[in-house]
Protein backbone atom coordinates (compact mmCIF):
# COMPACT_ATOMS: atom_id res chain seq x y z
CA UNK A 1 0.00 0.00 0.00
CA UNK A 2 1.40 3.54 -0.72
CA UNK A 3 2.34 5.98 1.53
CA UNK A 4 0.08 8.89 1.28
CA UNK A 5 2.35 11.69 2.52
CA UNK A 6 4.92 12.20 5.15
CA UNK A 7 2.37 12.42 8.16
CA UNK A 8 1.18 9.27 6.99
CA UNK A 9 4.01 7.75 7.12
CA UNK A 10 4.76 9.05 10.57
CA UNK A 11 1.42 6.87 11.77
CA UNK A 12 3.95 4.64 13.11
CA UNK A 13 5.17 7.17 15.70
CA UNK A 14 2.07 9.22 16.04
CA UNK A 15 3.97 11.64 18.59
CA UNK A 16 6.41 12.77 16.36
CA UNK A 17 3.61 13.11 13.67
CA UNK A 18 1.53 15.28 16.19
CA UNK A 19 4.53 17.27 16.87
CA UNK A 20 5.33 18.04 12.77
CA UNK A 21 1.49 18.30 12.15
CA UNK A 22 1.49 21.36 14.93
CA UNK A 23 4.97 22.67 13.83
CA UNK A 24 3.44 22.81 10.26
CA UNK A 25 -0.28 24.08 11.30
CA UNK A 26 1.79 26.94 13.62
CA UNK A 27 3.56 28.02 10.14
CA UNK A 28 0.90 28.31 8.37
CA UNK A 29 -1.21 30.33 10.89
CA UNK A 30 2.21 32.73 11.71
CA UNK A 31 2.25 36.10 10.40
CA UNK A 32 3.95 35.79 7.03
CA UNK A 33 1.89 36.81 3.88
CA UNK A 34 0.79 33.66 2.19
CA UNK A 35 1.31 34.22 -1.01
CA UNK A 36 5.36 34.43 0.30
CA UNK A 37 4.96 31.56 2.08
CA UNK A 38 3.71 29.49 -0.64
CA UNK A 39 6.19 30.92 -3.11
CA UNK A 40 8.90 30.38 -0.35
CA UNK A 41 7.94 26.71 -0.13
CA UNK A 42 7.74 26.43 -3.97
CA UNK A 43 11.04 27.68 -4.50
CA UNK A 44 12.91 25.10 -2.12
CA UNK A 45 10.81 22.35 -3.25
CA UNK A 46 11.50 22.96 -6.97
CA UNK A 47 15.50 23.57 -5.85
CA UNK A 48 15.58 19.66 -4.51
CA UNK A 49 13.65 18.61 -7.20
CA UNK A 50 10.80 16.99 -5.49
CA UNK A 51 7.86 15.91 -7.53
CA UNK A 52 5.32 15.16 -4.75
CA UNK A 53 6.04 18.52 -3.10
CA UNK A 54 6.47 20.30 -5.72
CA UNK A 55 3.31 19.59 -7.50
CA UNK A 56 1.34 19.83 -3.55
CA UNK A 57 3.12 23.31 -3.16
CA UNK A 58 2.54 24.78 -6.70
CA UNK A 59 -1.51 24.04 -5.98
CA UNK A 60 -0.92 25.70 -2.53
CA UNK A 61 0.49 28.70 -4.02
CA UNK A 62 -2.47 28.92 -6.68
CA UNK A 63 -4.78 29.05 -3.62
CA UNK A 64 -2.86 31.36 -2.12
CA UNK A 65 -3.31 33.70 -4.97
CA UNK A 66 0.09 33.49 -6.95
CA UNK A 67 -0.11 34.22 -10.53
CA UNK A 68 -0.05 31.51 -13.08
CA UNK A 69 2.77 33.70 -14.93
CA UNK A 70 4.99 33.82 -11.75
CA UNK A 71 4.58 29.78 -11.05
CA UNK A 72 5.57 28.98 -14.57
CA UNK A 73 8.73 32.32 -14.68
CA UNK A 74 9.54 29.62 -11.18
CA UNK A 75 9.49 26.88 -12.62
CA UNK A 76 11.70 28.37 -16.13
CA UNK A 77 14.17 30.21 -13.41
CA UNK A 78 13.47 33.46 -14.78
CA UNK A 79 13.33 36.76 -12.88
CA UNK A 80 10.24 38.21 -14.76
CA UNK A 81 7.76 38.50 -13.40
CA UNK A 82 8.53 39.04 -9.73
CA UNK A 83 8.93 41.82 -7.64
CA UNK A 84 11.95 42.73 -4.84
CA UNK A 85 10.36 40.94 -2.28
CA UNK A 86 9.74 37.20 -4.44
CA UNK A 87 13.27 37.84 -5.43
CA UNK A 88 14.51 37.72 -2.29
CA UNK A 89 12.48 35.16 -1.43
CA UNK A 90 13.73 32.71 -4.57
CA UNK A 91 17.55 34.00 -3.82
CA UNK A 92 16.85 33.08 0.11
CA UNK A 93 15.72 29.52 -0.98
CA UNK A 94 18.73 29.18 -3.45
CA UNK A 95 20.93 29.92 -0.87
CA UNK A 96 19.28 27.54 1.82
CA UNK A 97 19.83 24.97 -0.76
CA UNK A 98 23.49 25.51 -1.52
CA UNK A 99 26.09 23.98 0.44
CA UNK A 100 26.59 27.83 2.57
CA UNK A 101 23.49 29.22 4.11
CA UNK A 102 25.35 31.72 5.66
CA UNK A 103 23.65 34.88 4.15
CA UNK A 104 26.38 37.82 2.89
CA UNK A 105 25.36 41.25 4.84
CA UNK A 106 23.44 42.76 1.89
CA UNK A 107 21.48 39.98 1.54
CA UNK A 108 20.50 39.60 5.52
CA UNK A 109 19.86 43.52 5.05
CA UNK A 110 17.94 43.13 2.74
CA UNK A 111 15.35 40.55 3.87
CA UNK A 112 15.61 42.21 7.33
CA UNK A 113 14.15 45.70 5.73
CA UNK A 114 11.73 43.81 3.61
CA UNK A 115 10.12 41.45 5.91
CA UNK A 116 11.56 42.21 9.35
CA UNK A 117 12.98 39.97 11.99
CA UNK A 118 10.02 38.02 12.76
CA UNK A 119 9.35 38.12 8.92
CA UNK A 120 13.21 36.55 8.16
CA UNK A 121 12.54 33.67 10.97
CA UNK A 122 9.62 32.30 9.38
CA UNK A 123 10.99 32.17 5.97
CA UNK A 124 13.70 30.36 7.25
CA UNK A 125 12.11 28.24 9.26
CA UNK A 126 9.20 27.44 6.13
CA UNK A 127 12.17 26.60 4.14
CA UNK A 128 13.82 24.23 6.39
CA UNK A 129 10.54 22.54 7.09
CA UNK A 130 10.23 22.06 3.34
CA UNK A 131 13.78 20.57 2.83
CA UNK A 132 12.96 18.45 5.65
CA UNK A 133 9.92 17.39 4.36
CA UNK A 134 11.30 16.99 0.42
CA UNK A 135 14.40 14.87 1.65
CA UNK A 136 11.62 12.60 3.59
CA UNK A 137 9.36 12.28 1.14
CA UNK A 138 12.52 11.35 -1.02
CA UNK A 139 13.64 8.90 1.32
CA UNK A 140 10.74 7.09 2.25
CA UNK A 141 9.73 6.81 -1.57
CA UNK A 142 6.49 8.71 -1.31
CA UNK A 143 5.21 9.72 -4.97
CA UNK A 144 2.62 11.58 -6.02
CA UNK A 145 -0.78 10.40 -5.95
CA UNK A 146 -2.27 8.59 -9.23
CA UNK A 147 -5.16 11.05 -9.05
CA UNK A 148 -2.59 14.14 -9.05
CA UNK A 149 -1.09 13.32 -12.02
Amino acid sequence: MQTLNLLSALAVAPELERDLAGFIKDLDQATLDPKIRALARLAVSRLNECPYDIHHHELDARQAGVEAIKLEALRRGQRFPFDQAELLVIQLATRMAGKDHRLPIQMRTDLLREFGQRGLVELCLNMGLVHLTNRCNQALGIELEANAL
